[in-house]
């Protein structure tokens, strides 16, 4: 098997469940706020996606509210 098709049936086979998909950050024009999608998936078609925002100290960025 190759890499595609193992990671297929380790999916299908409910053994790879549950886990986190981590989207994409977009960061606001101002640099100084973001959003992140995550997704929670249990079991195949059981998907639960939120939105964490994220806002920015300094170096650092703070999770400061979720969408759920």
């Amino acid at each position: 098997l190759d890499r595609g098709q193992r990671l297929r049936l380790w999916q299908k086979t409910g053994s790879g469940y549950p886990y986190l998909k981590i989207g994409a950050c977009r960061i606001a024009a101002g640099r100084t706020r973001a959003v992140q999608t995550l997704s929670f998936v249990e079991a195949p078609g059981d998907e639960k996606e939120f939105k964490v925002h994220f806002a920015r100290k300094g170096d650092t960025w703070t999770p400061v509210s979720a969408e759920f």
